[in-house]
């Protein structure tokens, strides 16, 4: 359970996501399939209208559309492999997937799935795009997935697995969010996320911390999942912690790297 005080600021949150399936072809169900397999995953969905249900002919790459609680998905086969240049950092840095560049090096098609709009809430469109992500996955021949928010990737069927059960009360920020987690010399680590952005926060940053890797994961891991859920980010100066008694300090400071300010956490 992760403790602070609300803050009063509001943040906009990006009215495009994107998110990529990569494929070894260009395979994929008539969009009527995709459709029931995302009411399958998320029954709480409203109207789903397809206004226009044309399937591709043979030799022509699947374009489909369909509006969604007053969003529209945009589903949009490509004939070649996502640009490696986006997928190689990823693929380096993804330790819960570790064959991810071996897998992916050789996929060849990719779709990309679009959720445009502000309707609804951030976590819930961000739920919608998931599961969307998922249907594709699931109707294709699916090898891994691009999550255009935290510029990571996972596992096809790993990521189909996690999103079960997914909402916008149910989250499941290791889908959206990148913790890079780094060890230094002295066994302190350092972590950065890339992913809060998305939701219209501020990204988590520290440096030293003196717990070990896997603490301090849960740990962000714990906070994000917070933050998301109060949709605000933690306001300079105040304090988080496991217990009301745990006092880790949170300052808005410039990021390490070329990014807007982030929340820094300085542990005692």
């Amino acid at each position: 359970m992760i403790h602070a005080a609300r803050s009063a600021d509001d943040a906009d949150a990006q009215e495009v996501l994107l998110a990529a399936v990569l494929a070894r072809s260009s395979r994929l169900a008539p969009v009527a399939e995709i459709v029931q397999t995302l009411r399958d995953r998320l029954p709480e969905l409203g109207a789903i209208e397809i206004p226009d249900p044309k399937e591709p002919t043979e030799g022509e790459q699947a374009v489909y559309m369909f509006e969604v609680e007053g969003n529209r998905a945009i589903v949009a086969g490509m004939p070649r492999g996502y640009p490696w240049s986006d997928l190689e950092g990823p693929c380096q840095t993804a330790w819960w997937w570790p064959d991810a560049e071996e897998a992916l090096r050789d996929h060849s098609h990719h779709f990309l799935c679009v959720l445009m709009g502000d309707a609804g809430s951030i976590l819930q469109r961000h739920a919608v795009l998931t599961h969307l992500v998922a249907s594709v996955a699931q109707h294709s021949a699916a090898t891994g997935v691009y999550w255009g928010g935290g510029r990571m990737v996972h596992e096809a069927a790993a990521f189909c697995t996690a999103a079960e059960g997914l909402n916008a009360s149910t989250l499941a920020p290791f889908l959206w969010i990148d913790f890079r987690v780094m060890l230094n010399e002295d066994r302190t680590c350092d972590l950065a996320t890339t992913g809060l952005a998305a939701f219209g926060l501020m990204e988590l940053e520290c440096e030293r911390c003196p717990w070990p890797a896997s603490e301090l994961y849960d740990f962000c891991l714990d906070l994000s999942n917070y933050i998301l859920t109060r949709g605000e980010s933690i306001a300079d100066a105040e304090t988080v912690g496991r217990t009301g008694e745990e006092r880790i300090a949170v300052h808005h400071r410039p990021s390490r790297w070329s990014r807007p300010e982030v929340m820094r956490l300085e542990f005692p």
